[in-house]
């Protein structure tokens, strides 16, 4: 009975999500990026003014928000139909069943996958609800409105950068390219995570219900949350060293109330790690200037820190290898 009310609002929202996922995939495969990159910024645009019509305007609260990202996706796909010139291309006959059927063996594990995402993503609102009440899980709702502006900047870059991405894989410069991106992207959502703090309690009343223009106080908590986590897209979560002391970290954080604590565990895996797969070593023994000064350290890729001991006494850190 609670939901009955939104059910056609949610497939419309289904339908026009993936119809424009459709076309953003379109404009990737042609490389036209600019195009791609327009896209994005125009969304961003048209799902602010149509929030602040329905939300603000109209006080339609929950319809409203539905129907600002429906109508959202409905510029997007026709920005991108008309400007992709996808008519060209579109024909029933170039169907090809046999890489349909490809296609649907590759998904198909993936679909797990997609379920559990959403089921995480979307716990917090649960767990909120149970522990502290509607009210509460309400505050948390409208809190997060800001925050998701941050996480439409990260998906834009990262969607915009897979082309470039991909297409400068063999390079000679790969290494620099991606710097220089990873660079760019980490000043852009610093920049824009600052910008919307200094304007948070504005923009709060104005997108928001009155009963809520508290949650102004609580967004700044969410958005350095949503700023940390847009960074784990630059794990490498093949890898054991870098996955799990990333894991750690995360985990450690909210269950010791201490982001100290969660950095601590964090590297002490990594160290553990790489000392178990060899790629770290121990470093022992005296130094070159004076032989009553004994070293204990770890070595990774020949760079590390250890302790300095100065005749059996603790003397601090010393920098080992290059």
């Amino acid at each position: 009975e609670t939901y009955r009310p939104y059910i056609q609002y949610m497939i419309l929202l289904l339908f026009t999500s993936q119809f424009r996922w459709i076309n953003q995939q379109y404009a990737k495969v042609k490389n036209y990026v600019k195009l791609f990159a327009a896209d994005g910024i125009l969304s961003t645009i048209t799902l602010t003014l149509f929030s602040v019509l329905f939300l603000v305007v109209f006080k339609m609260t929950i319809k409203g928000y539905m129907l600002a990202i429906i109508l959202s996706d409905v510029v997007s796909i026709i920005f991108l139909s008309y400007m992709a010139d996808m008519r060209r291309n579109f024909d029933i006959k170039l169907i090809d069943k046999k890489l349909i059927s490809e296609m649907i063996r590759y998904t198909a594990p993936l679909i797990p996958t997609t379920v559990l995402w959403w089921v995480v993503s979307s716990s917090d609102l649960y767990m909120v609800s149970f522990f502290s009440g509607e009210d509460a899980c309400g505050l948390y709702s409208a809190s997060y409105r800001l925050p998701n502006l941050i996480s439409v900047v990260s998906i834009v870059f990262f969607r915009a950068w897979q082309m470039s991405a991909i297409s400068n894989y063999d390079s000679a410069e790969r290494k620099k390219f991606y710097t220089k991106v990873l660079d760019a992207y980490t000043s852009v959502m610093f920049v824009a995570s600052a910008g919307l703090m200094l304007l948070i309690k504005p923009l709060t009343m104005l997108i928001v219900d009155e009963e809520f223009h508290t949650a102004y106080r609580y967004s700044p908590y969410l958005i350095v949350g949503v700023l940390m986590m847009s960074a784990l897209k630059r794990i490498d979560w093949v890898s054991p060293e870098s996955a799990v002391p990333a894991f750690l970290t995360m985990a450690m954080m909210p269950f010791t109330y201490n982001i100290s604590y969660g950095i601590a565990f964090g590297l002490l895996a990594y160290l553990v790690i790489s000392l178990f797969t060899g790629k770290a070593k121990v470093v022992y023994g005296p130094t070159k200037k004076t032989y009553n000064m004994v070293v204990y350290g770890i070595e990774i890729g020949g760079k590390g820190w250890g302790f300095c001991f100065l005749k059996n006494k603790f003397s601090g850190w010393v920098r080992i290898g290059k």
